[in-house]
């Protein structure tokens, strides 16, 4: 990964002093990790062995799960993170398992629960002191066929006790949702007579204060839906069809009044990340235009989107500290696997970056509180089987490196200042460089959004003149670093 890299090299020695990066690494190379944040610690799993990292002490432990598998459902309620079902054997010859391997952060302990059936479970959430495991696919026995199931498993976080329900239809990749006292299962896929797959649009509601159960309807059949809560509301975006393909259909469920509202995505997708933050709900990556964040505000009811500023796909997307953070990725236009980190910080509309300590794409990552956790992934091509990174980054440090929105032209930090103007700018461009320490020397350089030099100058502070009618029209990024190491970016637009 390439692009930006001039700007990150100019900030990174800036920042080493307060940047508080630290690594670790997971037992054995995986990607396409479970992950669960309790308490103060991250629990990571490739499906066989497991990693304990206590983000807050520093201290790591390991083991192995009670049963080697894939496709494991994960959930946390409370202190406690749940993993459940799944599938091991071959392709030809699947077999499923019942285990739900459940840590205990109070008491540092695991322990086994059973769900009703050997199977990959459909759909799973958490509703007050319950966790629930719904539908999906499975055997009963090692030789017969598999079934689809409306079983709904549910377990007292407390005693583990279980306790049973059915789905009003039978299906699996079902989104789940709970807000207020209600748990919603919506969409997914099942199987026709003659074993065709098709979407379905059925919901079903769980109340708590009633102890009822209800059904409804999304108004588009689907599956692979992401799903945000803010407040008393469920929604429900995107999906894919097998009628129609990606949607966008988003259905908002009220807890609180028990009602449904539509509204649509500004591009259609479906297998999206999610992240809430404030008011507002972010659905990223996906299957289709993976570099469009779309953001859809519960209080004016209204939709826009952002793009990353550099494209990648099978990134993160982790909420942490009211920042999204977009790490790693592939960048398809050079092959390459990405160590980068783009950070969006909704209140001021600024982009910041940083780096992992290894590029690597599909990985995990959670937030623990205020750290974030970035562990494992694909770091290498080989044939038939990629190669797999064991690397865990940790990630408490502030951040500093901004770059403002459009049109705002003066950005800041501590004893370094600067003002592009005009921004944006068609012909000469004048910066202004003001120091409140005794630095003698910045460095000014331009980089374009590919991450070439553009242009370096050097300057005792004061004005800097520049001509920019041959630079192509688009976005740059101005980068001013002085010799005392403070470091301020900003955008500049050529027109």
């Amino acid at each position: 990964m390439k692009r930006l890299l001039l700007v990150l090299s100019i900030s990174v020695s800036a920042l080493a002093a307060y940047a508080q990066w630290t690594a670790d690494s997971l037992i054995t190379p995986a990607s396409s990790l479970y992950m669960a944040g309790v308490g103060t610690k991250a629990v990571v799993t490739d499906g066989t062995h497991w990693d304990l990292f206590n983000v807050q002490t520093g201290s790591h432990t390991s083991g192995v799960l009670s049963t080697p598998r894939t496709l494991i459902t994960t959930l946390t309620a409370g202190k406690k993170a749940f993993f459940a079902g799944g599938k091991f054997g071959s392709f030809a010859d699947p077999q499923y398992t019942k285990n739900v391997d459940v840590y205990n952060a109070g008491s540092n302990t695991w322990s086994t629960l059973m769900l009703s059936k050997n199977r990959e479970v459909g759909g799973a959430g958490v509703l007050g002191n319950r966790v629930f495991f719904a539908g999906g696919t499975g055997r009963s026995d090692i030789s017969g066929p598999v079934y689809l199931y409306n079983t709904i498993d549910i377990f007292n976080t407390a005693t583990g006790a279980r306790t049973s329900a059915k789905l009003s239809k039978a299906r699996s990749n079902i989104a789940v949702g709970s807000a207020v006292n209600s748990i919603v299962f919506a969409g997914g896929w099942y199987w026709d007579v003659t074993y065709n797959r098709l979407s379905s649009n059925r919901v079903d509601i769980f109340n708590s204060s009633t102890g009822t159960w209800s059904t409804a309807l999304l108004s588009k059949k689907r599956e692979s839906i992401s799903v945000a809560v803010i407040g008393d509301e469920v929604v429900f975006a995107g999906g894919s069809s097998n009628a129609s393909g990606p949607v966008t259909n988003v259905d908002i469920y009220n807890a609180s009044t028990n009602t449904w509202s539509t509204t649509s995505l500004l591009f259609a997708n479906y297998g999206m990340l999610s992240a809430v933050i404030g008011e507002e709900a972010y659905f990223a990556g996906g299957l289709l235009a993976s570099d469009v964040i779309q953001v859809y505000n519960t209080v004016t009811h209204s939709w826009n989107s952002f793009t990353l500023p550099v494209s990648l796909d099978d990134y993160t997307m982790t909420a942490i500290n009211s920042k999204l953070y977009f790490a790693g990725g592939y960048d398809a236009t050079t092959s390459s696997y990405s160590d980068f980190v783009q950070i969006y910080d909704p209140a001021t509309g600024m982009w910041s970056f940083e780096y992992l300590s290894e590029a690597r794409t599909l990985g995990g990552a959670i937030a623990v509180g205020p750290v974030g956790v970035f562990a494992g992934g694909i770091n290498g091509y080989a044939y038939p089987n990629p190669i797999r990174s064991n690397r865990v980054d940790f990630y408490t440090a502030p951040l500093l490196r901004t770059i403002p929105p459009e049109n705002v032209e003066v950005g800041s930090y501590e004893d370094l200042a600067m003002v592009l103007h005009p921004n944006p700018c068609s012909t000469e461009l004048q910066i202004s460089i003001s120091e409140k320490t005794t630095a003698s020397q910045v460095d000014v350089t331009i980089i374009d959004m590919a991450g070439r030099l553009v242009q370096l100058v050097q300057t005792s502070g004061g004005f800097v003149n520049i001509d920019v009618s041959g630079f192509p029209t688009g976005v740059y990024l101005v980068v001013a670093r002085d010799d005392q190491n403070n470091v301020i970016t900003s955008k500049l637009i050529k027109e």
